[in-house]
Formats: structure tokens, sequence, C-alpha cells
């Protein structure tokens, strides 16, 4: 057996079989993501191929197959249906068979064929899990509408608050929201796998694009404006401290506490700034933009960029290189790290599997991405020896127990997923560290309570109990490693030095109880020269380039301001689950790495290996989209909302050249839009400013919600804007119970939105959910089924190793908020 056969056979999904009946990035990443944990995927494509093939960030159609596909398909399998050869459709039929899972999106190689619709697939393959992903699920009013990702995003809210007023809305670059919804369905994919196991049963997992959208565009907008009566960010807002021109470059910050603040200043050697309290106000500072932002300019750009982050670390304030797709991978923390590895078939570096599977299991070197139909005859010998399914066996998510000890964002999520699917998930803080998300409160510190008013608390930390305990003390140290013997997982995400402060790490662990699972989250990563530095989504964003691709070509980079908490989350998700898969496999527990900024190197391939093959760096192009024209935001009318007067817009999108003729249809037939040279996607890419204008016009005497409605009837996407609390109208969303209603003792009755792989009615029963627990709320429930007497659990609160309530107020967050 080969070295490489021998990671193969010990991948946590070694002997799984999924079938690929998808197209476009989406199913393309959830395949991936799947195939990298080590299941054969065998890809089943038309004769001419995947499109993916075929796209190009150039639009300059090669002979080879793109580096995209090459990528996303590397280690898959390829075999060939083709609709007149009724003996390839048989093929399928009984390669079928044989799958563990299918991942199935619309417009695949078998649209034409009803029988391979993934409602039916559902029924034919009843001990298969059946992923099905598309724009808006498979059900609800929207069901059938047309939509681009951009479309998607416009929908979402989060445009609205991103950029700036001088500026049209601005969408998050790179088509973010299909690898996040390619991402979502492999965590579907994985957790049903696991509950097939466990039952014999096959089930349906619905993933919307749409709500991977607005799963990950903004932190929970809707619980937020419930929470505190009124929109908390009502204009387009940067972070400042930001982006920033330095002597060789651009370098970014993400100042959040108080603290951050303070050290910002003094690095600038600014004390009237220390001495005004107004600026520990996010908002204040952007109020105060041109004044602060050529101060800081003026600083950054008398240094370099290595200059100044050498400086901010040493003061633990929160900094990056804005890194670009032409030099990212010479940065010297992903070489050290080897952030990027050679694609096997082709002269280019891609980004690596964004996650470390411990000492006992490997995820699989990617191999190459197959010819088309290459492997059919491959496929074929290997069905009498897969015609019966191994037997497995998984513990159930309901007898799973989970130690959360994570704060903010990214952490939390890991968490609430598994909460969802059934198991015990304990949220571990202590009164003296709370979860750092708790200070960005709806209420005044002075409010009694005030910790328990937090949105970002609420929406992360459903399905979960509640503890405190002061992991620093002997007792609590005691006390937690009692938990961590009766208990499946511990998830952290500290920065590295703590475990180890805390003498909690893998190994002390482990001595507590042999099958444990510990995952860790850096920002980072536990080695390389930058991690021991702070990070943020944002400075995730600035490192990873997806900064570099959001943003006007005529302006600066632009923060997509968070979409890498979600992303970093489902990420470490995907390594969890991996993990637990290997342990039902082996009993063998394991440590597990899953850096923040390696989730958003994947998200971000697609410019990067574009640049690493051809040595073109894309260019920021707004709401553009080299893959669709027209693409744009566009003015209707005006309407009155309870916070302010705003200008409705409108998003449309033009993917293919019959959308283009349906448009000009419904524009009138105008002279200027019957021009032969708009026939294709690079003409009207020409002349892209021309149609904007056209469009503008006539979008001026009409509303928004008659844009769309004209527009969704001949088929074309579009989108009106929304503010972000708004989705909670949006009749897909509750045809599909995206929303949950949960009462709360402190804050009351609030909508919660579920994960994007949980949404949706189709074929499946959802589990009552629980609202996120109070500060300390279950220290007696927890402590005393590990054993604790009432006595013992009243002195560890009377000596403060247990609590319910801060013992200290902490710092001035300085909150985006």
């Amino acid at each position: 057996m080969s070295d490489a056969e021998a990671i193969a056979s010990n991948a946590p999904l070694a002997g799984r079989r999924i079938v690929d009946l998808s197209t476009g990035i989406a199913g393309a990443y959830c395949c991936k993501l799947l195939a990298d944990g080590g299941a054969e995927v065998v890809k089943v494509e038309p004769p001419s191929g995947d499109p993916l093939r075929r796209r190009f960030l150039d639009q300059v159609i090669r002979d080879d197959d793109s580096p995209l596909f090459r990528f996303l398909c590397a280690s898959s399998k390829s075999v060939v249906v083709d609709p007149e050869l009724d003996s390839s459709v048989l093929m399928v039929r009984e390669i079928l068979k044989t799958a563990d899972a299918v991942v199935w999106s619309p417009g695949n190689a078998l649209h034409w064929h009803e029988d391979f619709h993934a409602s039916e697939l559902r029924a034919s393959l009843p001990g298969a899990v059946v992923v099905s992903v598309s724009p808006f699920g498979l059900e609800g009013p929207w069901c059938e509408r047309a939509a681009t990702e951009f479309t998607l995003q416009c929908w979402s809210g989060g445009p609205v608050l991103r950029g700036t007023e001088e500026l049209p809305p601005l969408t998050v670059g790179g088509e973010s929201g299909l690898w996040v919804a390619g991402m979502c369905a492999a965590i579907g994919a994985l957790s049903r796998l696991r509950s097939t196991d466990a039952t014999g049963r096959g089930q349906l997992v619905d993933v919307s694009e749409f709500e991977c959208v607005l799963w990950s565009q903004l932190p929970y907008p809707v619980t937020d404006f419930r929470m505190a009566g009124k929109e908390r960010r009502d204009k387009r807002f940067r972070v400042l401290p930001g982006i920033h021109s330095t002597k060789d470059s651009l370098v970014g910050f993400m100042v959040v506490t108080g603290q951050q603040w303070l050290d910002f200043c003094s690095m600038l050697g600014r004390d009237d700034w220390l001495e005004d309290q107004t600026l520990f106000s996010a908002v204040e500072r952007w109020r105060r933009a041109d004044e602060l932002s050529a101060a800081i300019e003026a600083w950054t750009s008398q240094r370099t960029t290595s200059e100044i982050i050498e400086l901010a670390s040493l003061m633990r304030i929160p900094v990056a290189p804005v890194a670009r797709p032409a030099t990212i991978a010479d940065l010297d923390h992903f070489v050290e790290r080897k952030s990027f590895v050679a694609n096997s078939r082709g002269s280019f570096l891609q980004p690596n599997v964004p996650y470390i599977l411990g000492d006992t299991a490997e995820s699989r070197p990617a191999g190459s991405a197959p010819e088309v139909g290459a492997d059919a005859d491959a496929v074929l010998r290997s069905l009498n020896d897969r015609s019966q399914r191994a037997t497995r066996s998984a513990t159930p998510f309901d007898r799973l127990r989970v130690l959360d000890l994570t704060t903010f964002w990214a952490g939390p999520v890991v968490g609430g997923y598994l909460g969802m699917a059934g198991a015990d998930v304990i949220k571990v803080e202590s009164t003296a560290r709370m979860d750092g998300s708790r200070y960005n409160t709806v209420k005044s510190l002075e409010d009694d309570d005030w910790w328990e008013w937090t949105p970002t608390v609420h929406g992360a930390n459903t399905d979960k109990r509640g503890i405190a305990v002061d992991l620093s003390s002997p007792r609590g140290r005691d006390v937690f490693l009692q938990l961590v013997a009766r208990s499946d997982v511990v998830i952290e995400n500290f920065s590295p030095r703590v475990m180890g402060n805390l003498r909690l790490e893998y190994d002390d662990l482990r001595a507590a109880n042999p099958g444990i699972i510990l995952l860790r989250m850096p920002a980072f990563g536990l080695s390389g020269p930058w991690c021991d530095r702070s990070g943020y989504a944002q400075t995730i964003e600035m490192s990873s380039g997806l900064a570099w691709m959001t943003g006007y070509g005529d302006g600066g980079p632009e923060l997509p301001n968070g979409i890498c908490d979600p992303v970093a989350g489902g990420h470490a998700t995907v390594a969890l689950l991996l993990a637990l898969a290997h342990r039902d496999r082996t009993g063998r527990g394991m440590w597990v790495e899953a850096a923040m900024v390696g989730s958003a190197l994947n998200i971000g391939a697609e410019a990067i290996v574009h640049c690493s093959t051809f040595g073109q760096e894309p260019s920021r192009l707004g709401n553009r989209s080299p893959f669709c024209a027209p693409q744009g935001i566009y003015p209707a009318g005006t309407r009155v909302s309870s916070a302010h007067d705003a200008e409705e817009l409108v998003g449309i999108s033009i993917a293919d050249d019959s959308q283009w003729l349906r448009l000009c249809r419904v524009l009138g037939d105008q002279a200027w839009a019957r021009s032969p040279a708009l026939s294709t996607l690079e003409g009207r890419q020409e002349r892209h400013d021309e149609i904007d204008a056209g469009i503008a016009q006539w979008c001026a005497g009409r509303t928004a919600d008659s844009i769309v409605e004209e527009l969704w009837s001949n088929d074309i996407p579009v989108a009106k804007l929304i503010r972000p609390h708004e989705q909670i109208d949006i009749a897909q969303l509750q045809a599909r119970g995206f929303f949950d209603e949960l009462e709360h003792p402190i804050t009351g009755r609030l909508p919660y939105a579920r994960h994007p792989s949980t949404s949706g009615q189709a074929g499946r029963a959802r589990p009552e959910r629980r609202r996120p627990p109070l500060l300390g709320e279950h220290n007696m429930e927890v402590l005393l089924e590990i054993g604790l007497t009432i006595s013992d659990i009243e002195a560890l609160e009377s000596d403060g190793v247990i609590g319910t309530r801060p013992s200290t107020v902490g710092p001035a967050t300085g909150s985006i908020s």
C-alpha cells in the first residue's frame, strides 16, 4: 500500500461514496469538503462536461479545464450521462444505489429527467442522504424564482450597511454566498450521515443558498432589532481605524475593545484622543472619520506595513496585512504553515485543507481533477463490491455532550449547530471572563442584567445549557476536568496561549478522558509567525484576500465586515464532524485545529488560483461581475419607514443571453438595447455604463415591488434591497420556518434564526429548540449531574468559583454596533 493509499484508508470518510449530481460552486465545494475527508466522489456530467470546467475569471475560454474546476474537483471521479443513451441513464441509476449521499442542484446533468429530482431521489434511495442545494430551497413561494448570488445578497440586507453613503450599497466580492452554501451543505451531509448510521434511515437536507447568505452576512439582525427596539446601525459604515495606506502597501486594524482603542492611540502618540471619552464609541469615530482618517493616514504612510504590524502586535492591537491574490502565498505565515499547496494537475498553488486532524487521522491529499467521463469503467467495476452499504455505528447526537468555551460569533456557532442537532451543549463562561460579546449589549452597563441583552450571545447560543466557573482557580479547573471525563467534545477559540496557561491543553484533557475531542479555533493557527496575534473576522478578511476583492475598482479594498466569523465556525463544524466520524470508526479521540484564516483562504480560492495560474490579478468590480452583465443596484421610488425616509433600490443581474433578451422585452425593446453587440456577455460588459443608464431610467418611474414582480414573472434575477431586520417579513423565510420564536425570561419573546442546514420542512421532523441560557443558569443542574452535592455547589458559589452575575463590569468595548 502506498503512502497516499494508507492516508486515504485512515481518513474519516474512507469507504463513503458521494454521487455529485450538482453544477456550480456550492455543490462542488460541498463535495470537495467531503472528498477532503476521505469520501469517494463520483461526479455525473453531461457529454460537454460540467460548466465549471469553462469558468474563467477573465472570460477567455481555454483548451484545458479552469483552475477553479481543478481545485474544487480534485480527487473526484467523472462519469458521463448522455440524454440520448438510455444505457447511460441506467448506469447512473445503478451508481446511485451504491451512494451513501447524493449532492443535487438544479440544472445538473440529469435536470431534464424528473426521476432524478432531489425529492424523487429521496424516495427512491431510502438509505441514502440526499443533499439539495438551490437558490431558495425546495419549497416555499420563491422556490422556483430566478436568482444569482448577487441578488441573494441584495435580499439579505447586508449591502445597505456596507461601504459609504456616497456610493451605492456594496455586495461582498467573490460570490462568497455560494461557498458558504457549499460549506453548509457539507455540514448537513455529515450530520445526516451520522444520523443515518444510527437509525438506518436516509434523510433529505434542503439547503437554501439564500438562507446561507442571510446567516453569514450579519450577526442576527432580526434578533438585534427586536431586542433593541430599533436599528442600531441605520447607515452604511466603515470601522475606524480600518484599512490604511502605508509606505509600501496597505495595513488593516480592527479595534473592538476599549483597551485596544487606548493602545492604538498610544501607538500613534495621540494623547488628545486618549483623553476624549467619546472616541470609545466606534460610531462616534466614524462620525469624525475625515478628521481621524487624515491623522491615521499621516502616521501609517510614513511607515512600512511590516513595521506597523510588528509594533501593533507587540501592543496586542489586532492588525493584519491587506493581502492580495498576486502575493498572498508569499506571506511568511502562510509559507511556514504550508497554507498553500501545489495543485496536482496544473502548475498553480491552491489553499490547503482548512483544518488539521491531530495525530490520529488525516485529510486525504488532493488528487487530480478527472477528465470528462474518464472513470466510468472503474466505477462500474466497483458496483458489485458496493452492492451492500457497509454497516456503521455512530453515537446519536442526543447522546453527545459538548463543552463550549468559545466566545463572540465564530466559536459559538459550532456548539449552536450541535445543540440544534440534539447534542447536550454546555456553554462555559466565568463571572470574571464572560463571553466577550456580552459587552456589546443594547443596554447601559449601569442597567441590571445588562449582560443578558446582547443579540449575538442570543443568536449564537440557542440550544445550550450554561455554567459560569472560574477555570483559573484550582477548584474550578477540577470541576471542569470532571465534566471533561463525562463529555465527548471540548471547543475553544481563545488565543493559543490561554489553554496552556489554564493547564487545559489536549494532554490534560486526554488524561481525564482518552476519547475526548478538543477543537481549537485560533485566528491564525497554533503555529507560525502570526499565531499569537489577536484576530477578528475583519482582520481575517484583510489577511485572506477577501477584503481585496470587495470594493469599487477606483477605490480601495472594503471589509465584508463579519462574514469570516460564520465561515470559520462552519468549517470548524465540518472538521469536528469528521473527527467524530473518525472516533466512531476507531474509538480514539484527537485534537483538531481549525484556524479562522484557513477557512477564509478557501472561500476566496477562485481569485487566488486564477492569479497563480495565469499571472492576472482580478480587479475589484464593485457590484459588477465577470459572469453576469448587466448587474447592479438601481434606484426606484421612495418609501417612508419607521426609522427614516429611504430611497428604494433594486438589484438586477443577468446571468445569460436568454435572460438579456427577456430583459430587453421588459424594457420595451428600446433601440439601444437591440444592438447586436449587446447579445454577448463580453459586449454587455464593454457597454455596461450605457446599459446601466437605460435600466436606471426604466426603474425610475416604478416602485421596487413592481420591478420585482415584473422581472420575476419573466424569469429574470432581481431583488429589492431591504433593511436587515426586515428579513423576518419575507414570505419565503416564513414558509420555511427560518425563524423560531422563543420566550426568554429577561428579554421576552424573540425571533431566532435557524442554521441553514436545518431549515425547511421537507422530509424531516424538527426538534423543539431551547432559548439561550442565562449566565451560569445551569450551574446547579450540571454540577449535580457530575456527582457534586448541593453543599459542594453552594461552597463553590460562596467562594466565587461559580456564579450568575459578572464579578467585574469590564472595559468599554468600542463596539461596531
